[in-house]
This record gives structure tokens, C-alpha cells and sequence, in this order.
């Protein structure tokens, strides 16, 4: 146990540092679709990676990228050929004929799925902090909100099954956790963004097992 608190001790810095600037989580992206990082050469932009202020995002034709600002829960769908800037409380197009569509999410709500897993640098995914010690409803408020927001957003939207992932992993229930990817893979059937979702709680969940020994 010593063990595991130490390796999560140590991580939690780094993250927090990370986080604080990787405010921006891409939640789909279909497509080709790439980004202009502040003090990196391009990059093939990637589902569940983040962006930072200052990024360029650039989009081919009949391509879209959905990403959410975690700091206010502004949801932004762009498509079409183009490029657009992050801001620090939204982006701005910079040229071509990309569209964006606004969708404003429960801050609270976007601030949850940020903590989903991604990958670094090197290819490894990224931890995010467990809960000690959770409140003995947590389980039952998340799955509370996560219906909730389920009932009020369309079928085809996935956000509501994000939020729910990243808090179940948080919780640390692992087994219902693989149980919902399993579902939710069921019902985007043929969605690339969830396929990489999956792959990376896959990970994520072996990492912390693996950590408890």
C-alpha cells in the first residue's frame, strides 16, 4: 500500500503542473486533422488528447474535431477545411471554410472528464489521481448525474458516457468500469474515438493494478 501511495504521490505533481495548462480535452475527431503545438513541431491531433492556448488546429475537408473547455464547459463541434486558434475561453477561427457548433456543458460536469486517461509524449498513458477516500454515495451521485445528463443530451453524443468512465476510474471501480466500456463500445458501434477511449482505460486500468502490487 506504502508503495502504491508513493508511486500516486509522486505522479500528482506532475499532472497538476500539466493540467493546469492542458485545459482543453479533443473529444472526437474524424477525419484528418493535426495540431500546430506551442513549442512542438505538428502532431496528428489525437481523441482524448489535449491542447493547449495558443495551439493551432487544422482540419481537412470533411473533417470534424469536438473538444471542450474544461474551465467553463463550452463544447465546440468544429468541421469543414480549415484552421482555428485555442483560446483561453474559446476558439478562434483563423481561416478557411471550418464551422463551429456551441454547446455549453455543466462546468462540474467538463472539469470530471478532463481526467480522462490520455497519452504522453512518449506513448504511455497518463494517470489520474484515485480517490483515497471516497463518500459512500459517490457511485450513486455519479450514476445519478451521468442518467441525467444522458436524458438530456441526443442519443448520438457521447460526453454523458466520458464523464461517467472518467468517475467510475476515479472511484477506482475498475470492474464496473470494464463493464461500461464493453457497453459503450456496443453503443457507438463504429466510432473511432471510443475505440481509442477503450485502449486507453484498458491501460489506464493495468497501470493501477499493477501500481497496488
Amino acid at each position: 500500500m506504502r508503495k502504491w501511495l508513493l508511486f500516486w504521490g509522486g505522479l500528482l505533481c506532475s499532472v497538476a503542473l500539466w493540467a493546469a495548462e492542458a485545459t482543453v480535452l479533443v473529444l472526437q475527431v474524424s477525419g484528418e486533422a493535426s495540431v500546430d503545438a506551442v513549442g512542438y513541431p505538428p502532431r496528428v491531433l489525437l481523441p482524448f488528447s489535449r491542447v493547449m492556448v495558443g495551439d493551432t488546429v487544422n482540419l481537412g475537408a470533411d473533417s470534424q474535431v469536438t473538444l471542450v473547455y474544461a474551465a467553463t464547459g463550452r463544447r465546440e463541434a468544429w468541421s469543414g477545411a480549415g484552421s482555428f486558434a485555442v483560446g483561453e475561453g474559446e476558439s478562434r477561427k483563423l481561416r478557411g471554410k471550418s464551422s463551429v457548433e456551441i454547446r455549453q456543458l455543466p462546468a462540474q460536469v467538463a472539469q470530471q472528464m478532463l481526467r480522462t486517461p490520455s497519452l504522453d509524449g512518449e506513448g504511455k498513458v497518463g494517470m489520474v489521481r484515485l480517490r483515497a477516500i471516497a463518500p459512500t454515495d459517490a457511485l450513486a451521485r455519479l450514476e445519478a448525474r451521468y442518467q441525467e445528463l444522458r436524458n438530456q443530451m441526443p442519443p448520438q453524443d457521447s460526453e454523458p458516457e466520458v464523464f461517467l468512465l472518467s468517475g467510475l476510474f476515479e472511484l477506482g471501480e475498475f470492474e464496473r468500469l470494464e463493464q461500461q466500456l464493453s457497453a459503450v463500445e456496443k453503443r457507438f458501434v463504429g466510432d473511432s474515438s471510443i475505440k481509442v477511449l477503450k485502449s486507453l482505460y484498458l491501460r489506464a486500468i493495468n497501470n493501477a493494478r499493477q501500481a497496488k502490487r
